[in-house]
């Protein structure tokens, strides 16, 4: 099991490994570089918030992928679009 540590080689080796991933998704949702920045950085404040354990590599991605689709879809229901 891999856990989620907050120390500051592991969550970098984290972000340069999904940090395209989840701007191509939110930015394929809103066409927009600076909301898929705001949206990129939104995700990554909840994985280091948040108190996961995950089995291997494809459960870090699937949760990546899915908290992106979720956070992609919440910014394109604001109001302050």
């Amino acid at each position: 099991m891999i856990s989620l540590a907050n120390t500051d080689d592991s969550f970098i080796n984290i972000y340069k490994t999904y940090r395209n991933t989840v701007f191509g998704i939110a930015f394929n949702y809103t066409k927009s570089n600076a909301d898929a920045c705001d949206i990129v950085q939104d995700v990554f404040i909840k994985y280091l918030s948040s108190k996961n354990t995950f089995n291997g590599d494809e459960h870090i991605k699937a949760w990546f992928i899915r908290v992106t689709i979720n956070e992609s879809k919440k910014h394109m229901m604001s109001s302050w679009r």
